[in-house]
């Protein structure tokens, strides 16, 4: 997503834009990378003969583990940047206090009573 935010820092591309570049970008490194270990515990999931049973459990819990961190990954984590950045800009858009810029506040601040 740090490309993401470098597309949007620089002004270059809308905030769904930039997440969708981003999670094209960084598509293929993950899928591969997850699909690298789940074929790695395949023969845990295939084991036979004394302790398959542990092994097959841990196997599955690894592999479907990852599946699903995968689909988290390259699903829910550009969505999120989305998100945030959008109330990241909204809050930086209404300024430092949560005003419209150029309002200013028309009452002040009551001290704290170390400072009276």
């Amino acid at each position: 997503m740090e490309v993401a935010r470098e597309h949007r820092l620089a002004g270059t591309l809308s905030i769904g834009t930039a997440a969708v570049e981003a999670a094209r970008i960084r598509f293929r490194p993950v899928v591969m990378t997850s699909l690298a270990l789940i074929l790695g515990v395949l023969p845990l999931l295939l084991a036979t003969g004394a302790g398959a049973s542990a092994r097959a459990s841990l196997g599955l819990s690894v592999a479907s583990g990852m599946l699903a961190s995968t689909g988290l990954a390259l699903l829910f984590v550009p969505s999120l940047f989305a998100v945030m950045q959008a109330g990241e800009e909204r809050f930086r858009a209404r300024g430092r206090h949560g005003l419209p810029q150029g309002k200013v506040r028309t009452q002040a601040r009551p001290k704290h009573a170390s400072q009276r």
